[in-house]
């Protein structure tokens, strides 16, 4: 039986047909280090570790317990070079985050 006339009695396209799955995610990796500006005017480059613990360090004191776009502000300000994407990653896979806002629901004229 030729190709097309399989592919078209199992309804299946040509390029479903040809694809491939290389099993990979799409997008490019999390960096491991992030960029920081030393009182000398210098770079280095921080692991992740070293973040998550001034974060969890800024979180005990209840005055700073920021949720994850403060934080990011904070580490700014710390000369930590971060993205808030970054800084949301870090807090969301240890748990650091703080629970949705639910607003109560709106009551409408009847």
């Amino acid at each position: 039986m030729k190709r097309d006339i399989a592919l078209k009695i199992s309804k299946v396209s040509k390029h479903q047909y040809y694809y491939i799955e290389t099993g990979n995610l799409p997008g490019k990796k999390p960096s491991e280090y992030t960029p920081k500006l030393l009182e000398t005017g210098d770079w280095t480059m921080v692991k992740e570790e070293q973040i998550l613990q001034v974060i969890a360090h800024e979180k005990r004191d209840p005055d700073t317990d920021y949720g994850y776009r403060k934080m990011w502000a904070a580490l700014l300000l710390m000369k930590y070079f971060i993205n808030h994407k970054k800084a949301f990653r870090i807090m969301d896979e240890n748990h650091l985050l703080h629970d949705l806002h639910k607003r109560p629901s709106r009551m409408y004229a009847r």
